[in-house]
């Protein structure tokens, strides 16, 4: 988190056309009221109709104005399938416990969708997780990125 709140005021010049970039492949996923955790700025969050934020960095949230919550992709603040999507991109990589966060994600969405960076992250390792995670659905790679869609 200290790193995002370190670069939060730089964070769309660093990393804004990747992001964007991302959303492109999986814009048509995703359906009805959507979470995007780890919003940070809310690049994309924005570009969703119905969508809520939710980060863990103050600093990246106050550089977005629309619906924003302060909170941690292990313990959701919601109740069981307040949302239609559960979108998280180039986020899980970054936490503790990745399983929790998508068993989090499936229990708070009727869908979930996301993307992890192959930096560290190989096809094996993944599908270890959404097994562990119950989750089922199509994975795929990208440029930088694996990418999951539930079906």
């Amino acid at each position: 988190m200290n790193y995002y709140n370190a670069i939060a005021k730089g964070y769309n010049e660093l990393y804004g056309e990747e992001q964007l970039e991302k959303f492109e492949i999986i814009k048509n996923e995703l359906v009805g009221r959507v979470l995007d955790i780890g919003c940070g700025t809310g690049i994309i969050t924005k570009k969703i109709e119905n969508a809520v934020g939710i980060d863990n960095s103050w600093k990246m949230l106050k550089q977005f104005d629309g619906e924003r919550i302060l909170g941690d992709a292990h313990n959701l603040p919601f109740k069981n399938k307040t949302f239609d999507t559960a979108l998280s991109l180039t986020v899980l990589q970054d936490l503790k416990n990745p399983s929790k966060a998508l068993k989090e994600m499936k229990r708070i969405a009727r869908k979930v969708v996301f993307s992890i960076q192959k930096r560290n992250w190989t096809e094996q390792k993944i599908k270890k997780m959404l097994k562990k995670s119950d989750l089922k659905g199509s994975l795929f790679e990208g440029k930088k990125d694996w990418f999951f869609i539930q079906k």
